[in-house]
């Protein structure tokens, strides 16, 4: 068997394997760039790592096929251009901030679009999503406002307790001067 009877199921395997990613996602975004070296594309997938993201470089063809079989048709006419997938299931804040950041460093890439939740999301709506709040610093607000009305409680009944202490040791004080 030669190599090339092997290129019709490498492709088919690599448009099954971005069609389950673009299918598992909860969301998808498009970005595209020009002279970006590899070492560029590699420093970007580590940080993406941390908001449990796999960017994944394709051909617009591919890319365009694997987003329709995923149901994310309206994604496919946003690619055009070198383009690179970003498949994510984390906080689409965090992922967002990392790439925003990421295009403000390197001139040569821009972030086109996202796909959250049924809707397809251009580039200064992903700058705003960009500048929100993550998800973890979200909740530790919720948790520190819940937190406030206990520790103002507290601290009242402290003060009560320190109040009562200080009288209690004052008459004590002064029962000790009358009776010298």
């Amino acid at each position: 068997m030669s190599s090339k009877s092997f290129g019709p199921l490498v492709k088919k395997l690599l448009l099954g394997g971005l069609e389950k990613d673009a299918a598992e996602s909860n969301q998808v975004f498009v970005t595209s760039f020009t002279k970006l070296s590899s070492n560029g594309i590699s420093d970007l997938r580590k940080r993406l790592r941390s908001g449990s993201t796999r960017l994944r470089v394709v051909k617009n063809t591919v890319a365009r096929k694997a987003l329709a079989g995923a149901k994310k048709e309206g994604l496919a006419a946003k690619i055009d251009g070198q383009c690179a997938l970003g498949f994510s299931m984390g906080d689409v804040s965090s992922v967002s901030k990392i790439l925003v950041g990421f295009a403000e460093e390197n001139e040569t890439f821009r972030v086109e679009s996202l796909y959250l939740d049924g809707q397809v999301y251009g580039s200064d709506q992903i700058k705003e999503l960009a500048k929100l709040p993550s998800r973890q610093e979200l909740l530790a607000k919720v948790c520190g406002g819940m937190n406030a009305p206990v520790a103002g409680m507290v601290n009242t009944l402290a003060g009560i307790l320190r109040s009562m202490v200080n009288v209690t040791d004052a008459v004590r004080k002064q029962k000790e001067q009358s009776s010298s």
